[in-house]
């Protein structure tokens, strides 16, 4: 069931239309708590996506909140030198540089480097 809404949102995402693309985001991440619980990387992947999803429609601070979500799962089941762990760092990095929040933004685009470097990455 949570495939099926996540392919009628990817439908949604084609046509910007963001509010039902967060329902269908939504519909999806309720079945995928209720059968993986909350430390799983699909709920992860979800939050991220939701994360996306507000950032396009310029909601920064519930974008925020969906990339930690995303970020703090992550980084209980990958660790902080993920690749996953990185791509939430560097999109919450970009929000705060849009909002010219330098000091979070360098702080996580370091962070994001370093889990990045090739020497992290998992093979």
């Amino acid at each position: 069931m949570a495939t099926s809404y996540n392919n009628i949102r990817a439908l949604y995402e084609l046509q910007d239309d963001y509010e039902n693309t967060l329902l269908q985001h939504n519909k999806s991440i309720e079945i995928k708590l209720w059968v993986f619980k909350c430390d799983h990387p699909l709920v992860a992947d979800s939050y991220h996506n939701i994360g996306r999803v507000c950032t396009a429609q310029g909601k920064h601070e519930e974008a925020l909140k969906q990339y930690q979500k995303s970020l703090e799962i992550n980084m209980r089941v990958y660790g902080q030198d993920h690749p996953m762990v990185a791509d939430s760092k560097l999109n919450m990095g970009q929000i705060y540089e849009s909002r010219n929040e330098k000091d979070m933004e360098c702080g996580l685009f370091l962070e994001c480097q370093r889990s990045r470097s090739p020497a992290t990455v998992i093979r």
